[in-house]
C-alpha cells in the first residue's frame, strides 16, 4: 500500500502531545488520505519521547495512558497503519543515504528509507538536516524547513 504522507516520529508525537505545531501538523494531516504509516521504528521512538517526557515530569502516567489508548484506537480504527516494510531494503535504502548525505542521523535516514519504499509523497518533519535529505530524495517536504 502506498501513503500520501509519511510523518517521522517528530512531526507524528505532536497529534498525540500537545506542542506549538500540533494545530498546524493536525490540519496538513486532515487535508490528506488516511491511513498514516506506523512503523516499528515510530513506536520505538515514540515510546522513547514519551518516557523521557514521563522522566522530565512534562507527562504523567495518566496522560502517557491516555497517549497510548489513543494511539491503540488510530490502529485499530484504520487512521494508523503498520507498513509491510521490507526490512532488509529499508535498511540498504538508509545507507545508500548515509552516504549521500553527510551528517543525517541513522534514525532520520531510516524513516526516508520507510517512506520512499511505502511509496510517500509527501514527508513530514521538523528536523532541517534530514528534511533537506528527504527533499534531495524526491518526497515533497512539508512544512518548509
Amino acid at each position: 500500500m502506498a501513503f500520501d504522507l509519511y510523518l517521522d516520529t517528530s512531526a507524528l508525537v505532536k497529534l498525540y502531545v500537545r506542542e506549538p505545531e500540533t494545530a498546524a501538523v493536525a490540519a496538513f494531516v486532515h487535508r490528506s488520505t488516511p491511513p498514516l504509516p506506523f512503523s516499528s521504528l515510530h513506536e520505538l521512538e515514540l515510546t522513547h519521547a514519551l518516557e523521557r517526557r514521563r522522566e522530565e515530569g512534562d507527562l504523567s502516567t495518566i496522560a502517557i495512558n491516555q497517549i497510548t489508548g489513543a494511539l491503540d484506537k488510530d490502529l485499530t480504527g484504520g487512521v494508523l497503519l503498520r507498513p509491510a516494510a521490507d526490512w532488509p531494503g529499508v535498511f540498504a535504502r538508509a545507507i545508500h543515504l548515509l552516504r549521500q548525505h553527510r551528517g543525517l542521523r541513522s534514525l532520520d535516514a531510516l524513516h526516508i528509507g520507510l517512506a520512499l519504499e511505502s511509496g510517500a509523497v509527501w514527508f513530514v518533519t521538523y528536523d532541517k538536516r534530514q528534511g533537506k535529505a528527504a527533499s534531495a530524495e524526491g518526497l515533497k517536504l512539508w512544512p518548509k524547513l
